[in-house]
């Protein structure tokens, strides 16, 4: 069965937390379509819906709606909430759920601490982040420190689009922040992440890029080709560098998946669905496109857990 490292839970509770926490800050209204107001309440629907896609594990993350507002009280109390309420989904079913630790950002002492007590406290597979967080980037130095911890451990940092279109009116106004803003956050924030060089900076910090890497598989040969446009400072070539973040197979296009793999290497892809935002027929495509994307047995394992195995190593053993 498959190792689904890109799937969300959004408690009622955390939301209406959230909501009144930050005053309109957070977008909560694409995670009101997923929650339920008990775990007990979502445990049979969500359970449900992974056998019918042969989905053993799923690794749960906030992402989109995470406690990202300008109290550092409020935003601690936030996320405590939502990791001690993804605890317990683990604790309910700890044979299918795993989870990634939301933290308070962009308060960073506050961060550290709930880190430290999401990992050791709570046993978490890693820690989720948003292309931007607190009107920073992802990239910005100020979260140096969280990446340093993660460094530290040799952890996994889950990156996700939070909605901001890139900063695009444009975008926003032709209703097209997730259709085509959410990929373009993916691409961004992996290329800004390699111009800050937090590649050679953290070096075993296991970064998730979802979505494939965004537009990155069809761009690399034009990211190479102007690489002397926007990294200057930073050796390597894009082509190559892309290659050191791991990517969910979260798309369904099996020609994209191809790309992907060609572009970045079979060990480099895990699974992953974007449950609830991809449900029903959707979720059971995001699986069952891997099967028909013609690749061989052994990529298609490798996708499906191997590859999420070994990155989290002792955690995901069978």
């Amino acid at each position: 069965m498959r190792i689904d490292c890109h799937a969300h839970y959004f408690p009622g509770p955390y939301l209406d937390l959230v909501e009144a926490i930050g005053h309109g800050e957070v977008e909560t209204s694409l995670g009101r379509r997923g929650s339920f107001r008990t775990h007990a309440e979502a445990l049979g629907p969500r359970l449900e819906a992974m056998d019918r896609a042969d989905v053993g594990i799923q690794i749960l993350s906030i992402a989109t709606g995470g406690p990202y507002v300008q109290s550092e009280i409020g935003a601690t109390i936030c996320a405590r909430v939502a990791n001690d309420s993804y605890a317990e989904m683990v604790r309910l079913e700890p044979a299918r759920f795993k989870a990634f630790a939301t933290l308070p950002l962009p308060h960073v002492d506050a961060a550290l601490i709930e880190l430290t007590r999401a990992l050791d406290e709570l046993g978490f597979a890693g820690a989720g982040v948003a292309t931007k967080m607190g009107g920073k980037s992802l990239a910005d130095p100020a979260f140096d420190p969280i990446y340093a911890e993660l460094n530290r451990r040799k952890a996994v940092l889950f990156v996700h689009p939070i909605g901001h279109s890139c900063d695009s009116t444009l975008l926003e106004e032709t209703q097209l922040t997730w259709p085509l803003g959410a990929p373009f956050e993916d691409t961004a924030a992996a290329l800004q992440f390699i111009q800050s060089g937090f590649l050679t900076k953290f070096p075993d910090v296991k970064v998730i890029m979802p979505h494939l890497g965004g537009t990155l598989p069809f761009l690399v040969h034009r990211l190479d080709h102007q690489r002397d446009r926007f990294m200057r400072d930073v050796a390597g070539m894009p082509s190559e560098l892309v290659k050191k973040f791991w990517y969910d197979s979260v798309n369904g296009h099996p020609a994209a998946l191809r790309c992907s793999i060609d572009t970045f290497g079979i060990g480099q892809i895990v699974f992953g669905t974007d449950y609830p935002f991809w449900s029903g027929p959707a979720h059971q495509h995001a699986s069952e496109y891997l099967d028909h994307s013609g690749l061989s047995a052994e990529q298609i394992a490798a996708i499906s857990d191997g590859n999420a195995r070994a990155l989290f190593g002792a955690l995901l053993a069978p």
